[in-house]
């Protein structure tokens, strides 16, 4: 995968900004925020059978302070609601939506390390159709070699399958069967959200990207993610994602859970009835919900077949303005763009503006890989952490990688 040098980033989106009219964070924090929360992922977390505390979702503060030495040791005692870090960035065209994935530590090749960020950014295409004011999907960009690659939705019709509910939900749950009527509503969204993510194609090999499917619930229309156990690799299907995954999402269009995000939170047994696994899936539902109520040694912790837990979204504001904290000890960051922590450094423990081009360019990033967006204008005219000037200085140092 191709990917752009340090200047070529720093001059694409300083030409952007000088081109762009200043917006403050403050002015397009509302817009933002609504954003965000409307294609924020589900995310399918498969989880050691050690159930260790690398899996949970958290947010860096949890345990009550900005320290990062003692946040996996204060995991086996203290309670880890769900959060999300999120940011969106805003041009002429489209908005990009980033979200990244905190865990108080990662396995990799090297070993175990403490204090990893990974994530995703969803590319929108903004929309003036009154069944789409949220936009329409583009992509979902994934880590992937050193750099991130694109995602389209490429199936060509929604796939909407039933057999999967009735085998695997209780049978007088007659809400889980769509009409015909539901079908083809539910179908025609699809598309009008999907539209312009099935008109691209890839400029690279066929193995650049997957399919992504969908869940529409009151909330917004999600993309499906997977992450792995202790690595936390992320991928847009389960062959390159978890291992014991509930087969839910797979190959569907898009899922529907309208009538069905508020009952199954409350299961006992998780999604399925059959041989235990390990593993949650997070939803957004505006709140930080406990995949173990007490922390990990804690009386009334499940073994997490395939609960949902429903994680709220937080700003990734407050890691920014501590990103010069390694300047003056380093509590939270030992260096620029690098969380601290023990075990090998490497790239999931950076802070979401160091991973390169995908957070200050990810338009330049869509166009290296896919043909057909026409549309796109690449420069800058918001985004939901900082006021553009701070962020243009931030570029102007040299500090964008």
């Amino acid at each position: 995968m191709k990917r752009l040098s340090p200047v070529a980033v720093i001059v694409s989106f300083v030409l952007g900004l000088l081109a762009a009219p200043p917006a403050s964070a403050a002015q397009q924090a509302p817009a933002s925020h609504a954003m965000a929360a409307y294609w924020a992922p589900v995310i399918v977390h498969d989880f050691s059978p050690m159930l260790t505390p690398h899996d949970y979702l958290t947010r860096f503060d949890y345990d009550g302070d900005w320290r990062a030495s003692n946040n996996r040791q204060n995991a086996m005692r203290v309670e880890m609601p769900a959060y999300v870090y999120s940011w969106v960035q805003e041009t002429p065209s489209h908005y990009f939506l980033g979200y990244a994935l905190y865990h108080v530590a990662g396995k990799g090749a090297r070993g175990p390390y403490e204090n990893e960020l990974s994530g995703v950014v969803v590319a929108v295409e903004k929309s003036s159709d009154p069944e789409t004011p949220m936009g329409r999907f583009v992509a979902l960009l994934t880590p992937a070699d050193g750099g991130f690659r694109a995602n389209l939705e490429e199936d060509s019709s929604a796939i909407l399958s039933d057999d999967k509910f009735r085998a695997d939900l209780e049978e007088e749950d007659s809400s889980a069967i769509l009409s015909d009527d539901a079908k083809a509503a539910l179908e025609a969204l699809w598309r009008s959200h999907t539209a312009p993510s099935r008109s691209l194609k890839r400029t690279g090999p066929a193995e650049s990207g997957h399919d992504v499917d969908f869940v529409l619930d009151q909330r917004g229309f999600h993309p499906v993610i997977y992450v792995t156990a202790e690595s936390h690799r992320i991928a847009t299907t389960p062959a390159g994602g978890t291992a014991g995954r509930p087969s839910l999402f797979e190959g569907n269009g898009v899922t529907d859970w309208r009538t069905r995000q508020g009952r199954y939170p409350s299961s006992k047994e998780g999604l399925y009835k059959g041989p235990l696994q390990f593993g949650v899936v997070y939803a957004y539902e505006a709140r930080a919900g406990l995949a173990a109520p007490k922390g990990m040694r804690g009386r009334g912790t499940r073994l997490h077949h395939w609960q949902v837990v429903g994680y709220d979204l937080l700003s990734i504001r407050p890691l920014w303005e501590r990103r010069d904290d390694y300047r003056e000890g380093g509590l939270t960051f030992e260096a620029d763009g690098i969380l601290a922590g023990g075990g090998p450094r490497g790239p999931h423990t950076r802070a979401p503006w160091a991973w390169g081009p995908v957070f200050l360019s990810p338009g330049r990033v869509l166009r290296e890989q896919l043909e057909g967006l026409d549309e796109l204008r690449e420069e800058p005219i918001g985004c939901s952490f900082a006021p553009l000037e701070e962020v243009m200085q931030f570029v102007k140092e040299g500090r964008a990688r």
